[in-house]
């Protein structure tokens, strides 16, 4: 029998937090990577993970997440979560904030943004 889990809808208290923890494991924090989820409406579709992430963001950072603004063209309802994993504590540092502010630019205009969070071993936040 095959069991699947349906994740609450992103507006539930603690939902995106249940979604990251759910989805990245202790291995893709530790090893760094992001996670961009494909949302329609406030239900996640699809996450897609891109590791062996150079560990700054590079100034070209916003064209990573140009596919996936792409992507939402054929959804109804359209949004992104994304997601930063990397080692170390749960405050921000400069990178992530560079990650951040790539994710809002490749959107903006073009897609809703349903969240930005950092996840580390030690726990998950969104980012500001």
């Amino acid at each position: 029998m095959t069991t699947t889990i349906i994740p609450p809808p992103l507006t539930a208290e603690g939902a995106a937090t249940w979604l990251v923890r759910a989805l990245l494991g202790p291995d893709e924090r530790w090893a760094g990577c992001l996670m961009v989820v494909i949302c329609s409406g406030v239900t996640p579709l699809q996450p897609c993970i891109v590791d062996e992430l150079p560990p700054e963001a590079p100034d070209d950072a916003e064209l990573l997440f140009r596919p996936f603004v792409d992507v939402c063209r054929d959804v109804p309802e359209p949004g992104l979560l994304a997601v930063v994993a990397r080692r170390g504590g749960l405050s921000p540092r400069p990178s992530d904030q560079r990650w951040h502010d790539a994710f809002v630019a490749a959107c903006a205009g073009q897609v809703r943004i349903v969240g930005v969070w950092l996840a580390t071993p030690t726990g998950e936040r969104p980012l500001p």
